[in-house]
């Protein structure tokens, strides 16, 4: 029997280039594909009867003005050059002639994009590192604003202890000073090894000087290994990584944003430049910054595993799938980008019910602990302390009060049952419970203020 074909089968004309270039993405790699294009024309422009200077000028104006062409717009894409590095081949090729059909002696597609996006990874983390240290500066800026207002600390969104407002924003900050810190390591792994030279697998025959090549471009080494340089995506799976975990630190900071603003709460007043109203209610405003960074910053922990997964079956060396891993790592980056952007403006415009930070401290009997540790001070064993005012916090409970607000006759009463000496008096308040925590990394004003000023000559180094 006939083997049955699909009428799909014959080929359609462009189908093919359609399905495998990558220009959408290669676009924004021009800048860094320039440079790579440059240090390996000046690399053959040093061997014997390859490049005069006057070569090298020629095809390096060809070049600026393909990136200029593209910065604004007007370059002429063809999805039959499949790549950047084809265009660029073709756009110096007219102007230069045989000049354009030299340029690729030696090398290959796959140690020019290898390289091409070693460069790109570092400046895409140069930019989020930037944005990161953007919304450092205003969380430091706002802690300091705020170092007066005390509001009830949490776990499990339970009141705990009373803390200090800007204690908790700078918690915020050391999150992403960490992430900024990983875009640094980022940017080092990507710069550690130079593929250029790699050519498509097994190295360049040509004598050129790669160690030079490699200085001119930033990196710390030219190739290591050829077959594992054309096909080694790890940096990119690093910068990732981290834009995963400042994904997760966004999304807690909108969280915290979100419950403060939320009208049991009533902490956080909106920013009404950074926030939208009802289609349909007046009354009400909604948190659209938080809510959208909240719902963004998943694409950044979904862009990791998607870029693990890409390349966990890439055999050595190199293979087409590694293309898809550039759409993943340029859109997690462009939605870092957005986050980082708008965050500094929001985080500025923020403000605090001092009010409701008051009211919010009476509630939960946030200044048990500090009660438990005063008996601890008597030179009561911390278990019976704290068996002792777990149950004036019930007893306080009953009567509606918190239970620093009870009279000091029922406090007595109440611990001469647990055989604890009676106290002389039973004062307690939350400004001198964080002034007592004076300890680095404390709620106290003097370590808040240091606190706020080491991280700002951290960010500023």
């Amino acid at each position: 029997m006939p083997i049955l074909q699909s009428s799909r089968n014959a080929a359609q004309p462009g189908a093919l280039f359609a399905f495998t270039n990558g220009i959408a993405q290669d676009s924004l790699l021009a800048a860094q594909e320039i440079a790579v294009q440059k240090a390996w024309l000046r690399g053959l422009a040093a061997l014997p009867g390859m490049f005069s200077k006057r070569d090298v000028t020629r095809i390096e104006a060809a070049l600026d003005e393909a990136r200029r062409a593209i910065e604004a717009g007007s370059f002429a894409w063809d999805i039959r050059d499949e790549d950047i590095h084809m265009h660029l081949e073709r756009y110096v090729t007219e102007r230069c002639g045989d000049l354009g059909k030299k340029m690729h002696a030696g090398r290959s597609r796959n140690d020019l994009v290898a390289t091409t996006l070693r460069l790109y990874t570092r400046d895409l983390m140069q930019k989020v590192r930037g944005g990161i240290r953007a919304v450092i500066a205003a969380l430091a800026d706002q802690a300091e604003q705020q170092i007066d207002c005390i509001i009830p600390g949490a776990t499990h969104l339970q009141h705990g202890q009373p803390v200090r407002l800007g204690h908790v924003l700078l918690g915020h900050a050391e999150a992403f000073r960490r992430d900024d810190a990983r875009a640094d390591a980022a940017m080092r792994q990507a710069m550690a090894v130079m593929p250029l030279g790699s050519a498509a697998l097994a190295g360049t025959p040509l004598p050129v000087d790669l160690g030079t090549m490699a200085a001119a471009l930033g990196f710390r080494n030219a190739p290591r290994n050829s077959y594992d340089s054309v096909g080694d995506r790890d940096f990119m799976l690093e910068a990732l990584s981290a834009l995963a975990l400042l994904g997760v630190h966004l999304g807690r900071l909108a969280e915290d944003c979100i419950y403060w603003a939320a009208t049991p709460v009533g902490l956080l007043k909106l920013p009404k430049a950074w926030s939208t109203g009802s289609s349909i209610m007046p009354n009400k405003r909604n948190p659209d910054v938080p809510e959208l960074t909240r719902g963004r910053s998943a694409h950044l922990l979904g862009a990791m595993t998607d870029g693990v997964a890409l390349m966990r079956t890439v055999p050595t060396s190199y293979g087409s799938d590694l293309h898809e891993l550039k759409k993943v790592l340029i859109g997690a980056g462009l939605e870092a980008l957005a986050c980082l952007d708008i965050w500094p403006h929001f985080i500025g415009a923020m403000q605090f019910d001092g009010a409701r930070a008051a009211a919010l401290c009476r509630q939960g009997h946030i200044l048990a602990t500090e009660i438990a540790d005063a008996l601890v001070a008597d030179g009561v064993s911390f278990r019976d302390a704290y068996k002792a005012v777990a149950g004036l916090v019930e007893q306080a409970s009953l009567t509606g009060k918190q239970v620093h607000e009870l009279a000091l006759a029922e406090v007595n009463a109440a611990l001469k049952k647990h055989k604890i000496p009676p106290r002389r008096n039973f004062m307690f308040d939350a400004a001198a419970a964080v002034e007592r925590r004076n300890l680095p990394g404390g709620t106290a004003k003097k370590r808040l203020r240091a606190a706020i000023a080491a991280l700002r000559r951290e960010m500023q180094g």
